[in-house]
């Protein structure tokens, strides 16, 4: 059942978590961390990885971001819909609701905001870190769409855009055939970009990376 961790008095991130308390010593922990316009709801990755965890004695935790699934807010909010926020609500929720050493899952988006947490969280979060998965990830992934954006129309002179202004994607897995993405999340997401080719030399703990192609015969 989900839970509810309090950012603020009126915002709350909903989540769900397993504690392991039948072995003394402690396996690591899993964190998984959704996608954009992922939720924790419905989702077989979530499903499978729970099953996984109970089946073999490891606690996890599992949350929707800001504006996602169960969680308080709404894309409308758009200086809250944003990178720096769900990093941010990341670091509050592992540090909060996990003790022992982490295994971050991070699934598209999800694997840019732990690669955030291992590179810029605090020392004590840091090293609690012990391996990253990524399934699928997308790091920086808001460059790609911005410049699609463009391509489109959209967005083209940036000083003059609204903050507010939409890009409205085409996804097959939105019930309404497209998600909604703000320029503000788009601008803000500059702040926190990686530059791969340094990641390898900041991360000691081992990183794997899972990609799925599916061939129709």
């Amino acid at each position: 059942m989900a839970r509810r961790f309090a950012i603020s008095p009126h915002e709350y991130i909903s989540f769900q978590k397993y504690v392991n308390h039948s072995i003394r010593k402690k396996l690591p922990g899993l964190t998984y961390v959704n996608g954009f316009h992922s939720e924790m709801q419905n989702s077989r990755k979530v499903t499978h990885l729970i099953n996984f965890c109970v089946n073999n004695n490891l606690d996890f935790l599992i949350f929707d971001h800001y504006a996602h699934g169960l969680s308080s807010g709404s894309f409308t909010d758009v200086f809250n819909v944003t990178i720096g926020r769900m990093y941010n609500d990341l670091c509050n929720i592992m540090k909060h609701e996990t003790t022992n050493s982490q295994i971050l899952v991070g699934s598209s988006m999800g694997f840019w905001l732990s690669l955030l947490v291992a590179l810029k969280g605090e020392e004590q979060l840091k090293n609690r870190i012990t391996g990253i998965i990524g399934i699928a990830p997308a790091i920086n992934f808001t460059e790609n769409i911005l410049k699609e954006a463009k391509e489109k129309g959209l967005f083209l002179d940036e000083s003059n855009t609204s903050p507010d202004s939409f890009y409205h994607r085409q996804s097959k897995y939105s019930p309404t055939g497209t998600y909604p993405i703000s320029f503000h999340f788009l601008q803000e997401a500059r702040n926190h970009l990686l530059d791969l080719k340094n990641i390898r030399n900041k991360i000691k703990f081992p990183i794997v990376l899972l990609h799925v192609i599916l061939l129709i015969m």
